[in-house]
């Protein structure tokens, strides 16, 4: 897993990516992830797109506040931050894609924020797949887990229509580094790079 220096605080001016500790990555077809079909309204899993090999892509706005998929992330270490991502590609390029993707973070405090399915997710996160296939996953936002180390993402779609849809693939969290040990790791690269350069 890469992530960019601009996650390292102080360290932003520093170009080049570092290795950190792996992320813990859900995806659609993990234990972990839920589909909450409350009026029973079927999915799309579309194979051989998305993070290992499937993403499901499907307008789910029907009783959209109580229609959802989540992610939930246990075990986690209370005392830290962690950024919270996820992934999602263009299954249609130009289609039908929504700009309305409602997610919401649930840790220790929640947060809401909207992003456009219509746009590939960014390269915060860069992770590979089952497949050796790398995919970009756009952090969302950062939280501290609940009391019991808990933190879960939700999805919803809510643009009032029901014609463009959401994409919902994998989701990660990634205990976010101390300044101290940011500025450890940035020496420590340009360490490296004064060696190479003798």
């Amino acid at each position: 897993m890469k992530f960019k220096a601009s996650h390292l605080g102080t360290a932003a001016l520093i170009s080049f990516s570092l290795s950190s500790h792996a992320a813990t990555v859900i995806d659609n077809v993990d234990a972990g992830f839920t589909d909450h079909e409350a009026n029973g309204y079927e999915q799309t899993t579309t194979a051989g797109k998305g993070f290992n090999g499937s993403v499901i892509v499907s307008p789910f706005v029907i009783d959209a506040p109580n229609t959802y998929l989540s992610w939930t992330f246990t075990g986690l270490d209370t005392t830290q931050v962690y950024d919270v991502a996820a992934t999602w590609n263009l299954v249609y390029p130009g289609g039908n894609h929504t700009a309305a993707a409602n997610y919401q973070i649930i840790g220790s405090t929640s947060i809401d924020v909207t992003v456009s399915h219509k746009l590939a997710s960014t390269d915060d996160y860069v992770e590979a797949d089952e497949n050796n296939e790398d995919f970009n996953f756009e952090i969302l936002g950062q939280v501290m887990p609940d009391a019991n180390g808990t933190i879960v993402l939700e999805l919803r779609d809510e643009d009032g229509l029901g014609l463009e849809s959401p994409v919902a693939d994998a989701a990660l969290v990634n205990a976010v580094p101390e300044p101290s040990s940011a500025l450890l790791l940035v020496a420590g690269g340009l360490l490296a790079i004064g060696r190479r350069k003798r």
